[in-house]
C-alpha cells in the first residue's frame, strides 16, 4: 500500500492495518458496556476502528484513483490511533500508550511519504525505517521497565516484547526493501 513495492511487503502492511483496525474496533465493543457514561468516547473508538478497516479494505481501489492515498491514509490512521489513545488514557487503559505510540509513528511515516518527492523518498525511507525501528525498541524497553515497576502484567510484557522484536526486524530488514516512489 505504501511502504513496500513487493507483494509480500504489501500483504504485511495490509495485515497490520487489519489487525490495528480490529483491535481498535474490539476495544470499542468492549467499551459498549460504558456507553451510558462515555457515549462520545465509545462512538469515537468504534468510528476509528471502522475507519481503519474500511480504509484498509478500499485501499487498493482508492490508490488507483488517488496516487497519494496510502500516504494520506497513514496520516488519517495515525490521527485516529492518537485520538483513541488519548481517550483510553483518560480512562486509565493499559493499551492507550501503545495506540498513541503507533499513531505517532503512522503520522510520521505518512507525513514523510506525503511531503517528500520520489527521490527524497528513496533516500529517506531506509533511515526512517531504522528510526522507527529504534523507536519501537525504545518504546518496548520503556514498557518493560514501567511494567516491572507497576503491574507486572503478562500482556504488557508480551506487547513490549512484540514491540522490541518489531523494532529489531525494522532495523535489520525493512531498510533493505525497495520503497515505493509515488
Amino acid at each position: 500500500m505504501g511502504l513496500s513495492k513487493t507483494r509480500q511487503g504489501e500483504v504485511l502492511e495490509m495485515l497490520a492495518h487489519y489487525l490495528i483496525g480490529l483491535a481498535v474496533l474490539m476495544k470499542g465493543l468492549v467499551k459498549l458496556d460504558h456507553f451510558d457514561h462515555h457515549p462520545l468516547s465509545v462512538i469515537a473508538i468504534l468510528a476509528a476502528g471502522a475507519f481503519i478497516l474500511i480504509g484498509a479494505l478500499l485501499s487498493r481501489s482508492l490508490s488507483r484513483r488517488l496516487p497519494n492515498f496510502p500516504d494520506l491514509f497513514h496520516v488519517a490512521e495515525g490521527l485516529a490511533l492518537v485520538l483513541v489513545g488519548v481517550i483510553l488514557f483518560g480512562e486509565g487503559s493499559r493499551i492507550a500508550g501503545f495506540l498513541f505510540f503507533i499513531g505517532l509513528i503512522y503520522l510520521v511515516i505518512g507525513g514523510v511519504q506525503f511531503a517528500a518527492n520520489p527521490e527524497q523518498k528513496k533516500r529517506l525511507m531506509p533511515a526512517l525505517a531504522i528510526g522507527v525501528g529504534a523507536l519501537f525498541i525504545l518504546g518496548g524497553l520503556v514498557a518493560v521497565v514501567y511494567n516491572l515497576m507497576h503491574d507486572r502484567n503478562f500482556w504488557m510484557f508480551f506487547t513490549a516484547g512484540l514491540m522490541i522484536v518489531t523494532g529489531i526486524l525494522l532495523v535489520l530488514f525493512l531498510r533493505r526493501f525497495p520503497r515505493s516512489a509515488h
